[in-house]
Protein backbone atom coordinates (compact mmCIF):
# COMPACT_ATOMS: atom_id res chain seq x y z
CA UNK A 1 0.00 0.00 0.00
CA UNK A 2 1.38 3.48 -0.87
CA UNK A 3 1.11 6.20 1.70
CA UNK A 4 -1.15 8.64 2.05
CA UNK A 5 0.22 12.23 0.69
CA UNK A 6 -1.03 15.10 3.10
CA UNK A 7 -2.09 18.02 1.44
CA UNK A 8 -0.74 21.63 2.33
CA UNK A 9 -1.81 23.69 4.51
CA UNK A 10 -3.18 27.37 3.80
CA UNK A 11 -0.66 29.84 4.38
CA UNK A 12 -1.71 32.31 7.64
CA UNK A 13 -3.20 35.19 7.19
CA UNK A 14 -0.13 38.14 8.83
CA UNK A 15 -0.62 39.74 12.03
CA UNK A 16 -1.96 42.67 12.46
CA UNK A 17 0.29 45.46 13.29
CA UNK A 18 -0.15 46.70 17.09
CA UNK A 19 -1.52 50.29 17.38
CA UNK A 20 1.54 52.66 19.28
CA UNK A 21 1.68 53.92 22.79
CA UNK A 22 -0.41 56.84 23.64
CA UNK A 23 2.15 59.64 25.26
CA UNK A 24 1.99 59.75 28.61
CA UNK A 25 0.96 62.98 30.01
CA UNK A 26 3.04 65.59 31.07
CA UNK A 27 3.84 66.40 34.75
CA UNK A 28 1.97 69.04 36.38
CA UNK A 29 -1.57 70.36 36.79
CA UNK A 30 -3.73 71.11 33.15
CA UNK A 31 -4.55 74.66 32.81
CA UNK A 32 -8.14 75.16 32.43
CA UNK A 33 -9.27 77.80 30.10
CA UNK A 34 -12.81 79.21 31.43
CA UNK A 35 -13.83 79.99 27.47
CA UNK A 36 -12.45 79.03 24.36
CA UNK A 37 -13.24 79.84 20.34
CA UNK A 38 -15.60 76.71 20.39
CA UNK A 39 -17.80 78.39 23.37
CA UNK A 40 -18.41 81.47 21.68
CA UNK A 41 -18.77 80.31 17.99
CA UNK A 42 -21.95 77.93 19.81
CA UNK A 43 -22.86 81.74 21.81
CA UNK A 44 -23.19 82.97 18.35
CA UNK A 45 -25.25 80.19 16.96
CA UNK A 46 -27.27 80.11 19.63
CA UNK A 47 -28.34 83.90 19.75
CA UNK A 48 -28.74 83.95 15.96
CA UNK A 49 -30.92 81.22 16.11
CA UNK A 50 -32.89 82.82 18.43
CA UNK A 51 -33.53 85.65 16.80
CA UNK A 52 -34.37 83.89 13.86
CA UNK A 53 -37.38 82.29 16.01
CA UNK A 54 -38.11 85.27 17.57
CA UNK A 55 -38.42 87.16 13.87
CA UNK A 56 -40.43 84.14 12.43
CA UNK A 57 -43.26 84.50 15.39
CA UNK A 58 -43.30 87.83 15.43
CA UNK A 59 -43.60 87.73 11.05
CA UNK A 60 -46.63 85.19 11.76
CA UNK A 61 -48.41 87.34 14.34
CA UNK A 62 -47.91 90.84 11.71
CA UNK A 63 -49.28 88.51 8.82
CA UNK A 64 -51.66 85.73 10.27
CA UNK A 65 -52.60 87.31 13.18
CA UNK A 66 -51.21 84.69 15.40
CA UNK A 67 -47.77 83.85 16.33
CA UNK A 68 -48.60 79.82 15.55
CA UNK A 69 -50.74 79.97 12.69
CA UNK A 70 -50.36 75.66 12.67
CA UNK A 71 -51.94 75.56 15.71
CA UNK A 72 -55.78 76.16 16.68
CA UNK A 73 -56.18 78.35 19.37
Amino acid sequence: MAKKEKAPKPPKAPKAPKAPKPPKAPPGPRINYPNDIYTVLASIALFISLGTVGFVIYRCNELFGTPFPGFAG
